[in-house]
C-alpha cells in the first residue's frame, strides 16, 4: 500500500530556544572531548618506564608484581616488542606473525582477480587522479597510453 503525500509537511519539532535565528550555535566550539584517544594512551604508556607504570597501577596487585620484575631502564614499548618476539619464538601463531609484519612492513594489497569468473577481460579503464599538491594530472603507469588499455 502506498500513501501519497499531497501537501507540505510541517515540522513537528519545537525548536531549541538556545539556537538563535540564522543557524548560530550556542556552543560554537562543540562538545568537549572526553579524554585522550586510544592511540594517545597507548603511546603514553609505551613511553613509560616500569617505575612509571608502578606509580600508575601500584605494587600490590598482579600487574604491579609482574612489572616490578621488569628491567628498570627500558621503556615499555621495547619490553612489549621483546615479548612479542619471544612469543613468536616459543609460541608462534600466524595471526601474531601477520600482525607484526603488517605493523612493520605495511599491509599487503589484496590481489584482484581480473579474470571475470573465467571470462576474458578485454578492456581495463584507468582514471587519472590529480596530484593533491600541484593539481596536475598524474602520469599513467609505464606502458599505458591513455585512459583505456586493451
Amino acid at each position: 500500500m502506498t500513501i501519497a503525500n499531497k501537501g507540505k509537511t510541517k515540522s513537528k519539532s519545537r525548536g531549541n530556544p538556545a539556537w538563535k535565528k540564522g543557524g548560530i550555535s550556542p556552543n560554537p566550539t562543540g562538545r568537549p572531548k572526553d579524554g585522550e584517544s586510544w592511540s594517545g594512551v597507548i603511546k603514553a604508556i609505551g613511553e613509560m618506564y616500569p617505575d612509571d607504570i608502578l606509580e600508575f597501577v601500584g605494587r600490590d596487585n598482579d600487574l604491579g608484581r609482574a612489572v616490578a620484575k621488569f628491567p628498570k631502564n627500558v621503556q615499555m614499548k621495547y619490553l612489549v616488542t621483546a615479548r612479542i618476539f619471544a612469543a613468536l619464538m616459543f609460541e608462534p601463531t600466524s595471526a601474531l606473525w601477520n600482525g607484526l609484519m603488517e605493523r612493520a612492513e605495511g599491509k599487503l594489497a589484496a590481489p584482484i582477480d581480473l579474470s571475470g569468473g573465467g571470462e576474458k577481460i578485454t578492456k581495463v579503464i584507468f582514471e587519472y587522479v590529480e596530484d593533491t599538491i600541484t593539481g596536475a594530472p598524474q602520469e599513467p603507469e609505464a606502458g599505458q597510453t591513455g585512459k583505456e588499455a586493451a
